[in-house]
């Protein structure tokens, strides 16, 4: 009888925790990606001629094991915002887009030097950024005009 009771007793805990274990009730565990995006192929196209400043096109890649969620460009220098400029899709893997570039009021006559950053992100928040900034140089700004001669 005790034998009976014991087997009993196992069996319904048994019982439970298969019960528990196959009741539904929520999704599979799926394990959160913590792969960052890469990216790559970076480039930079200012205006060639007389350019001072202004807009910048950038392209590049980014890639991502489950999918790139937003791609956006950031510019560092003197007077630069800082702010992320976002790169539109054109194909699979390839984006797009312009970065303003301030205007060069350098005194010195000095060219400056900007930085461009390409950064992407996946739905997780992972994010990835380019092995390297790509520098873009606004030349000095012309030399003001001299006063006009007086007769």
């Amino acid at each position: 009888m005790k034998i009976l009771m014991i087997l009993s007793v196992i069996g319904f805990y048994a019982l439970v925790i298969v019960g528990c274990a196959s009741s539904g009730g929520g999704a599979p565990y799926t394990p959160r990606d913590r792969t960052a995006p890469v990216v790559g192929d970076v480039s930079l196209a200012p205006p060639d001629r007389g350019w001072r400043g202004g807009a910048c096109g950038v392209t590049a890649t980014a890639t991502d094991n489950v999918g790139v969620a937003s791609v956006a460009a950031r510019i560092s220098g003197p007077g630069a915002s800082g702010d992320a400029f976002p790169l539109a899709a054109t194909t699979p893997g390839r984006y797009q887009g312009e970065v303003p570039v301030p205007a060069n009021t350098n005194s010195t006559g000095a060219a400056q030097t900007y930085y461009i950053t390409v950064w992407a992100w996946d739905a997780e928040g992972n994010s990835g950024a380019a092995r390297e900034s790509l520098p873009v140089t606004v030349p000095a700004p012309e030399a003001p005009l001299p006063p006009p001669v007086a007769w």
